[in-house]
């Protein structure tokens, strides 16, 4: 690395210290923590740190192994992280966050580093602990540096200015607004700013390293606030989207795939984790419904996620329940179709108190309603309390501080309850604009380029037709089927059979083959099958009927079930995955060769359609190099 290119600080010898690569080349660029109380405190010896300062340094040339990441499973193989990751340390001090200057010195590190060996955002990784304690390599974008280091609108940089006392007190109620469940306030950074300037209230998870969402082959950075969910693509700092201005508020359903789809559920999912890391693990429903009426209501009011799971109550009759970021969500157990808002309630309804001090009872805040402080917030319609009223020192002044989802309450000497919206912002935050995203290629989920040769006549008694297309099949080669698909954990059941133990099975729907109704075997048509692959599925099976070779499918035998390979029983079958699907399995057996043009059961005839789908088939694989392959078999390997 030229110092000209990124300034660091070599120590000792980089050259001559680490280990051997082995021969493994760079998939990764792996960040990691070193904590202390006080002195920055280098843990082994890593290819970089970077303090609090900004300053980096390196410890081991890139071409050499660090000693500090480890063993880890990554493509579902326990792996020597170190030899095939540039390992990356940030001094992270244990009572406190990245400084700004320290963010932004990592930002010209990975840019640098990423650039010169053609590394994208879906090499940079960290390694946490799985529920069994295992240590797993998991996608991570790096945190987002300060945005006057990186953006410069109408000829000058955004950077701090002077404030007056009510920009001040703005800005400290901006950070006590951040403290429940976003962690430190950084203002500098975009999410915050883009918050701010348009009102999305409180955040409701953090923005750091485990709230990354891949869909349909992005990277996002995510955090959750009140009313909306933002987030920006790979390193795109101050390219800020919003969730709600993905949906048409007139939409009548939640779309059951696409980004947007996704990025919902993960506003659910953050919210709920927060949640539950501070209140213990909840008991009901706590993950999207699509076909629930209260999800229907938040999506398209704009109330924001999710802040408690679904449940039933009793006062003076019995409420199903929900928090959301914006309000609360109820109606009688006995109208299950039914829902209301409690900041639209009649404060004159008999139960209103009741629904408020559940409310206030689950967000672990007493209830008084008779304090002005709550009658102010119903009056204003500031959503749900996030904290009691509790007093806190700005500069000389004490003030009353209470933080609801949607403002932050506050009374100062005179006793006067008033409202942060009513102060002016900051500068930056006032001129804030995002900036126009530049659209990222998905990763694609094979190198190879989906080319189908031309399959020429069917050649009855030919075990070499059709040819192979000119993609392969997906791997897990670098993580490639995991980014495509998305993460299983599992444990063994009985046999080949699995459970999934985590929320991939979010990822499988159902969808109708209407021709799959007129085969042996296919019911009514209705199949379980990934999302991703889902309309190129469809599009097959309505493919081979429009060419006449419906009549070619003799049997169905099923697509989605978690079970391992056949044979290999530590590695995941496609079945898994919701990608798979087999068909005339008594003619196409495993480990022998496909029926052949001609005879009965053969799907030869199929297969370039299938390939111009997207689709690879089983009996291209020939295992012992006299044909026996697994003919039954298709799989999803490229989008189409």
């Amino acid at each position: 690395m030229s110092d000209d290119a990124v300034d660091l600080e070599r120590v000792g010898e980089p050259e001559k210290v680490g280990g051997a690569r082995e021969g493994k080349a760079v998939e990764l660029i792996v960040l990691a923590d070193t904590r202390s109380a006080g002195d920055d405190l280098v843990q082994g010896l890593p290819n970089y740190h970077v303090d609090q300062l900004g300053t980096i340094r390196q410890f081991v040339a890139e071409d050499r192994a660090g000693e500090v990441l480890g063993i880890a499973i990554y493509t579902k193989r326990r792996q020597n992280m170190d030899r095939i990751g540039i390992s990356v340390q940030l001094h992270r001090p244990d009572t406190g966050d990245y400084s700004d200057d320290q963010l932004a010195a990592l930002s010209r590190l990975l840019a640098n580093i990423s650039a010169r060996r053609g590394l994208g955002d879906s090499a940079l990784a960290r390694i946490f602990p799985d529920a069994d304690g295992k240590r797993r390599v998991k996608p991570s974008l790096p945190p987002a540096p300060p945005l006057t280091s990186l953006v410069v609108r109408d000829g000058g940089v955004l950077g701090a200015a002077l404030l007056s006392p009510a920009q001040e007190l703005w800005l400290f109620l901006y950070g006590e607004m951040f403290r429940p469940r976003g962690g430190a306030l950084k203002i500098s950074q975009a999410l915050p700013l883009h918050a701010a300037k348009f009102g999305l209230g409180a955040p409701l998870g953090p923005n750091d390293a485990t709230t990354t969402v891949v869909a349909e082959g992005h990277t996002y950075s995510v955090q959750p606030f009140a009313t909306d969910m933002i987030f920006y693509e790979g390193r795109q700092y101050a390219a800020v989207r919003s969730l709600n201005a993905i949906y048409d508020d007139a939409a009548a359903e939640i779309p059951a795939v696409g980004t947007g789809r996704a990025l919902l559920e993960a506003s659910y999912r953050l919210s709920i984790a927060t949640t539950e890391r501070r209140t213990g693990v909840l008991t009901h429903t706590k993950v999207l419904r699509p076909d629930w009426r209260f999800h229907l209501v938040a999506k398209n009011g704009h109330l924001g996620p999710a802040v408690s799971d679904n449940y039933v109550f009793s006062a003076d009759q019995r409420y199903s329940f929900q928090i959301f970021g914006a309000d609360t969500l109820y109606t009688p157990a006995s109208d299950p179709a039914g829902c209301v808002r409690l900041n639209l309630t009649d404060p004159a309804f008999p139960g209103v108190n009741a629904l408020w001090g559940e409310t206030y009872r689950f967000m672990g805040v007493p209830f008084d309603p008779n304090s002005p402080w709550h009658r102010k917030a119903v009056e204003l319609r500031i959503g749900v309390p996030l904290t009691n009223i509790y007093t806190v020192a700005c500069g000389a002044t004490t003030y009353a501080v209470q933080v609801w989802t949607l403002d932050t309450l506050y009374a100062g000497p005179d006793g006067q309850i008033r409202r942060m919206r009513d102060l002016p912002m900051t500068a930056e935050a006032q001129a804030w604009t995002p900036a126009q995203p530049t659209p990222i290629p998905p990763t694609p989920p094979n190198p190879l380029p989906p080319v189908v040769p031309n399959p020429g006549t069917p050649r009855p008694n030919d075990m070499n037709w059709p040819p192979r297309p000119g993609f392969d099949f997906l791997k897990d080669t670098g993580g490639a089927r995991e980014r495509a698909l998305g993460h299983i954990a599992w444990e063994r059941t009985t046999g080949d059979n699995i459970r999934i133990t985590n929320d991939f099975a979010n990822n499988i729907i159902k969808i109708n083959l209407p021709q799959l109704a007129k085969v042996k075997g296919g019911g009514n048509g209705d199949i379980m099958f990934h999302r991703v692959a889902a309309d190129q599925m469809k599009r097959l099976w309505a493919a081979w009927e429009a060419a006449g070779l419906l009549g070619k499918v003799l049997m169905w035998s099923g697509s989605f079930v978690p079970r391992t390979i056949r044979n290999s029983p530590r590695v995941l079958s496609n079945h898994a995955y919701g990608t798979a699907f087999d068909i005339n399995v008594p003619w196409n057996g495993l480990l022998k060769i496909a029926a052949l043009v001609g005879q009965q059961g053969s799907v030869r005839e199929l297969v370039p359609l299938a390939n111009a789908h997207g689709f690879y088939w089983g009996g291209h694989w020939d295992y012992d190099g006299k044909g026996a392959s697994d003919g039954m078999h298709f799989e999803w390997a490229v989008a189409r």
